[in-house]
């Protein structure tokens, strides 16, 4: 459990001055969903070199730029589902899928209404990360459901069921617990690639970036915190149900355990919410691999 520090200080007087990347809303401050998006257009931006291929060497179209390390011509190989599971706590159930599925008739109608409002790209997302999740759950015993979304895109679970869903590129994983077993649960992968150095500010706060310069691939390990706080993000959107900005959370990453932990946050954030939040994270193949959970469930009123 970390210790409460001070409050951090709250956003804004490291980005205001930074230059924007393509596409940039004009707030000063983004907060973990719309920055997530933000990353993806600059990946998405950066095209796919025609010599890019799977492993047998076809062309494919489902493998999006974010599979790819940016401005390279080697592809990673899909993460393994244990080395997933490796970085949670038992008892739980990951499923982590490279092949998307090929159609749509297999979805639920409530999942299937939510396609509509969605580009291909993000239906592709959306079909196999689902796929994978009510897989999890069948693995939990429970009988075969829709995975419905709720007002602010996320998934809504069953009720007494914690998860969380990832996707990047041609891959998804989904990882489900009983409530009874684990509080709240993230997870979140990502192309190795290092971070786009103009995203930094945004991600970072003044003492993580500090403390990347003691790192000898600085931006891999800011491409870390990033996947790390989405982690963090996604495990206390159930009990906060608010947006939080990257720059609400301070963490430090231990490189020798495999670990990070919230170390400052801000007076918008529950001390009962962040304080019990426990990280690992794997960089492993091209991929980087991080999770969040809270052991038991918090009752943010008591």
């Amino acid at each position: 459990m970390v210790a409460r520090k001070q409050p951090a200080k709250q956003c804004g007087a490291n980005t205001a001055d930074m230059q924007k990347p393509r596409g940039a809303r004009s707030e000063s401050c983004l907060d973990f969903h719309r920055l997530a998006e933000f990353v993806e257009m600059e990946r998405d931006s950066n095209p796919i070199h025609p010599s890019a291929s799977n492993e047998s060497g076809n062309h494919t179209d489902l493998i999006g730029t974010r599979t790819i390390c940016w401005h390279t011509r080697q592809m990673p190989h899909p993460p393994k589902p244990d080395d997933l599971r490796s970085l949670l706590p038992a008892p739980i159930e990951v499923v982590l899928s490279s092949q998307a599925p090929s159609g749509e008739s297999s979805l639920p109608d409530i999942e299937m209404a939510a396609l509509d409002a969605m580009k291909s790209k993000r239906r592709r997302e959306f079909i196999h990360g689902r796929t994978c999740a009510r897989a999890a759950l069948s693995l939990l015993d429970l009988p075969d459901q829709a995975i419905a979304v709720g007002t602010q895109r996320e998934p809504v679970w069953p009720d007494s069921i914690v998860g969380s869903i990832t996707h990047c590129g041609s891959v998804a994983a989904a990882a489900v617990a009983r409530q009874q077993d684990l509080g709240a649960l993230g997870i979140d992968l990502e192309s190795g690639h290092p971070l786009d150095q103009a995203l930094l500010p945004m991600i970072c706060r003044p003492e993580e970036i500090e403390r990347l310069q003691e790192s000898s691939q600085p931006l891999v390990h800011a491409k870390l915190i990033f996947s790390a706080k989405e982690s963090i993000y996604k495990c206390i959107w159930p009990t906060l149900r608010h947006f939080v900005d990257f720059q609400d959370i301070s963490i430090r990453i231990d490189t020798v355990a495999g670990t990070f932990a919230p170390v400052h946050w801000t007076d918008n954030l529950p001390n009962a919410v962040i304080q019990p939040i426990a990280g690992r994270y794997l960089l492993r193949d091209g991929w980087i691999m991080t999770t969040a959970w809270i052991p038991h469930p918090i009752n943010v009123g008591s």
